[in-house]
């Protein structure tokens, strides 16, 4: 646990604060606009009972309207935090908060992807359907093709192919699939 604090503290993002509408926005780190927009932590109860990600965005502003934040945002960044929204990426509503972000690959851990969230339910019932929406995921996407994929060993692998220094030593990793030592890895791969 400290390890992984100490990978999310150490990167910062360098995104200046502001409102990204694209990906290309969020790759030139142009922000649209400047907006102070209200971040707040769901509750587990809300995540069990509506499925979705941790962070709710809002605006105090009445031109900025729930279905603009839902849908028109990429992502939001207040005070070097990273908030990308998942709805562009089929993982369900709402944002995730992002482990910072150095170079092409941006880390995160957000829900299920909606296909697979329609299918638990379907199968398990409300109450499986529940206990599965809290469940967590570790992403990447990478910037240069705004591609999304859950992060895993088989993930990582494709990633280090063109870099064979970090690959041979990834590979020999004791325990590849651990979000810790795929973090460390992307932290590398970051700095190349």
């Amino acid at each position: 646990m400290l390890f992984s604090s100490i990978i999310s503290f150490g990167q910062t993002s360098n995104f200046p604060d502001g409102v990204y509408l694209n990906l290309e926005q969020f790759k030139t780190r142009t922000p649209a606009y400047v907006a102070d927009l209200e971040i707040s932590k769901r509750t587990s109860g809300d995540i069990f009972m509506m499925g979705g990600n941790d962070y709710k965005i809002k605006s105090t502003i009445d031109s900025i309207d729930k279905k603009y934040i839902t849908q028109k945002i990429f992502a939001y960044v207040k005070n070097d935090s990273i908030y990308l929204n998942c709805v562009p990426h089929k993982l369900q509503t709402w944002y995730a908060l992002c482990n910072g972000a150095k170079g092409n690959y941006i880390t995160f851990s957000a829900c299920m992807s909606l296909d697979k969230a329609r299918s638990i339910a379907l199968y398990s019932g409300g109450l499986g359907a529940g206990m599965a929406a809290k469940k967590r995921y570790l992403y990447v996407l990478n910037l240069s093709i705004g591609e999304v994929t859950v992060l895993t060993d088989k993930t990582m692998l494709v990633l280090l192919k063109d870099k064979p220094e970090i690959l041979s030593k990834y590979e020999n990793e004791n325990d590849r699939n651990s979000e810790q030592v795929m973090l460390e890895y992307i932290k590398q791969l970051n700095q190349k």
